[in-house]
């Protein structure tokens, strides 16, 4: 008999998902059984159309499906032990002749996420039936999970994620993506499941015999070697502090952060975050004129964040060099400095976590953007549920972004928030979706 052990990744396969943003497998299962998902799917979609996040209830052959060790090895590998599934899924129909879709970064509704590049969520993806080019496969762009424009994501090749019935597609959940045209005569359908990790990693939390860094033979379309050593660093539980500049030309990086080619770019905010207290002044001189000239064009954008800056995925790679001015600026007069600030902290992880108090204090800012990013930082920081009885406070907050990013903190501390159970008592029944679902999820697993 299989356990998740026998699942678990192993160091080339933990290397590809860094490099490409993506990883499939086809499930040990029985092809009839694919089948009869497929066939109660078809039921349950021709009564009551699709179930949106209840599908998991009302196609119950799904729970053996993301319960199988195969799913839960490789989501301990890349989330930790302790992940778990967020509220938000969905069934994914494209009828037949359906055209293919734009591509495109998930979302989750009523958020506005900042885009990060350590694998805090991760989607899963399942194909019930045989999903061949005709049929409309996932289309993928490997290496763009590291991107924020869709510019810099056409430059990498698609590639369609052609499936037999019963395969599963790991994904990073910010890799540009999307669905491919169905030119058949059958429904397809891909089943979207979204997890969540609980605790930063502090040791591989997948089998790996080296610690080493090796970067891929091929290359998709773009060298991308500082950005996925900083993230296998992070995944080792290694947040080691930039090493100084050692003779790298900081001027010439901190003009490259102005290139329009955002690969270029990219590189440079990470070169720099890896180059001591002197990378991370250049990275610090240009945020505060890229939170200003992205300011109006992040606020108005669709599911976007005033806090969706380049220049900051540098200043996460410097780990604790950057941590102290960036807490200094969680006392800005500008808003969207502190809430980028706020941000920032908890991308860093565990070299921040002295900022917990000032982040709690945080959360009674006047901007709503510096509360919501306050609390999803918290949920990242705050393992011990030091602030549990703050952010129980907020989910009744009058801006629902921040109280849902409560919520999901309180998940992700739940086994340390009992300071927080009453309130998430009464949230429960919150008009807001996911405060209400996430803090049905959060008393489950204070309880469990």
């Amino acid at each position: 008999m299989t356990t998740v052990e026998d699942y678990l990744l192993d160091d080339a396969q933990m290397r590809a998902f860094i490099v490409n943003g993506y990883l499939k497998f086809s499930l040990p299962m029985d092809t009839g059984f694919h089948e009869a998902c497929y066939a109660e799917t078809e039921k349950v979609f021709a009564a009551q159309g699709n179930p949106g996040d209840d599908v998991y209830d009302a196609v119950p052959m799904l729970k053996e499906v993301f319960d199988h060790p195969l799913v839960v090895g490789t989501l301990t590998s890349i989330l930790g032990e302790d992940y778990f599934m967020y509220p938000h899924r969905h069934c994914h129909l494209t009828p037949p002749r359906r055209q293919a879709q734009h591509d495109h970064k998930d979302s989750i509704p009523a958020d506005h996420f900042v885009r990060h590049h350590r694998v805090r969520w991760a989607m899963a993806f399942y194909y019930p039936q045989d999903t061949p080019m005709a049929i409309g496969p996932t289309g993928v762009r490997p290496g763009t999970q590291y991107f924020i424009t869709p510019d810099a994501a056409r430059k990498h090749d698609e590639i369609p994620l052609v499936a037999k019935a019963g395969d599963i597609v790991f994904v990073h959940y910010d890799v540009w993506h999307r669905g491919l045209s169905n030119n058949t005569d059958r429904n397809r359908y891909m089943n979207k499941f979204l997890f969540c990790r609980s605790s930063e990693p502090v040791a591989p939390s997948w089998y790996s015999d080296s610690d080493m860094w090796m970067g891929p033979q091929h290359i998709y379309n773009h060298n991308a070697d500082p950005i996925w050593q900083s993230i296998w660093n992070w995944h080792l539980g290694r947040a080691d502090d930039g090493a100084g500049a050692n003779g790298t030309d900081l001027d010439a990086l901190g003009a490259e952060l102005d290139h329009p080619d955002e690969h270029r770019a990219m590189n440079a905010a990470y070169r720099l975050g890896a180059a001591g207290e002197d990378g991370c002044e250049r990275l610090f001189d240009y945020w505060t004129d890229e939170s200003v000239n992205k300011l109006e064009s992040n606020v108005t954008g669709r599911f976007r964040n005033p806090s969706e800056l380049l220049s900051t995925h540098g200043l996460t790679a410097a780990n604790s060099t950057s941590v102290e001015r960036l807490q200094e600026s969680l006392g800005s007069e500008h808003w969207w400095i502190r809430a980028s600030a706020a941000d920032r902290l908890g991308d860093i992880g565990v070299p921040a976590r002295g900022a917990i108090p000032a982040l709690i204090d945080a959360m009674e800012d006047a901007s709503e953007w510096v509360r919501r990013n306050a609390a999803f930082s918290l949920g990242i920081l705050d393992d011990n549920g030091t602030s549990a009885a703050v952010l129980g406070r907020h989910l009744s907050d009058t801006a629902p972004r921040v109280a849902q990013n409560s919520s999901l903190a309180l998940c992700k501390m739940a086994r340390n928030a009992q300071d927080a159970a009453g309130d998430l008592k009464q949230a429960v029944a919150s008009d807001v979706k996911y405060v209400k679902s996430n803090s049905q999820l959060a008393l489950h697993i204070m309880d469990s």
